[in-house]
């Protein structure tokens, strides 16, 4: 499944849904952009059912899938342990890809975002 948040925004976005790896498109994806840098968390809660991992992607051709398949963040954990992925975004385009590792896996997914008034330096 493939969802456009659109744009985010600090008021952030929340969505429950399943995956599960037998399906015909056992992955779920979920596009936003940012209209400028921001601090973004990401959250998988409510895991039940089974495992699934959270991986962000930069869209680098505004085409709605993840150019290299190279992600930026990446929340594996094991079983049903909650998911995080915090990161200094800068303006573009975005993927975040929920993928079932087994069973069918209730999830809800949290994007929260907070846009600073002056440039995050990363330097990690």
């Amino acid at each position: 499944m493939s969802t456009t948040i659109g744009a985010l925004t600090e008021a952030g976005y929340t969505h429950q849904d399943v995956v599960s790896p037998g399906s015909i498109t056992p992955n779920d994806f979920y596009n936003f952009s940012l209209a400028s840098q921001a601090q973004v968390s990401f959250s998988l809660t409510g895991i039940s059912g089974g495992d699934a991992d959270l991986y962000i992607f930069q869209d680098l051709t505004g085409n709605g899938i993840s150019d290299d398949d190279i992600p930026i963040g990446v929340s594996d954990l094991g079983g049903t342990s909650e998911e995080h992925i915090s990161a200094v975004l800068e303006q573009g385009d975005y993927v975040v890809s929920v993928s079932p590792f087994y069973g069918t896996v209730n999830y809800t997914l949290g994007v929260d975002a907070s846009f600073p008034q002056t440039q995050i330096t990363d330097y990690s």
